[in-house]
């Protein structure tokens, strides 16, 4: 990576991050249910409680095959459902920790 290259705080990405850090912060909460979304929000928030950062590199390229799933059924009570158990976890219905 060039060091001029801007790097933005980012959410809905896909993951590198080393072993260590993921047994301390603990997988993908599975109170989230479906392909309802938050669950990135919520593991970026225990990511930035550890201290860390969370960062996209804009030039990287993730192909996200899944997301055809969402596009073939309506996945809205998912994402009610989930938006639900993301507020009442962080008191907070954005993405970043206050």
């Amino acid at each position: 990576m060039a060091v001029s290259e801007e790097i933005k705080e980012g959410q809905e990405q896909a993951y590198l991050i080393r072993r260590g850090i993921l047994f301390r912060i603990g997988l993908f909460d599975e109170k989230f249910i479906g392909i309802g979304g938050y669950e990135d929000w919520d593991m970026n928030n225990r990511i930035r409680q550890e201290g860390l950062k969370v960062v996209i590199v804009p030039r990287s390229k993730v192909w996200h095959k899944g997301m055809q799933t969402r596009s073939r059924r309506d996945t809205s009570a998912e994402q009610i459902y989930n938006a639900g158990v993301y507020q009442t976890k962080w008191k907070s219905h954005k993405e970043s920790i206050e």
